[in-house]
């Protein structure tokens, strides 16, 4: 039996930096290159940390 092709658009999970527990979900492709992203949090009262993408 032939393996199964990968998909072109995978799911992607953003975590908190503060611990909350706190995430986003959305889609992209995989071929594009790893995200982070600052985004508000709703639960942490601390400001978030500057962070840059490699």
């Amino acid at each position: 039996m032939a393996k199964k092709t990968k998909s072109r658009i995978i799911n992607v999970r953003l975590l908190s930096m503060a611990m909350t527990g706190y995430f986003y979900t959305f889609t992209r492709a995989r071929t594009s290159l790893p995200m982070s992203m600052i985004k508000y949090d709703p639960i942490s009262t601390i400001p978030p940390r500057s962070v840059s993408s490699l």
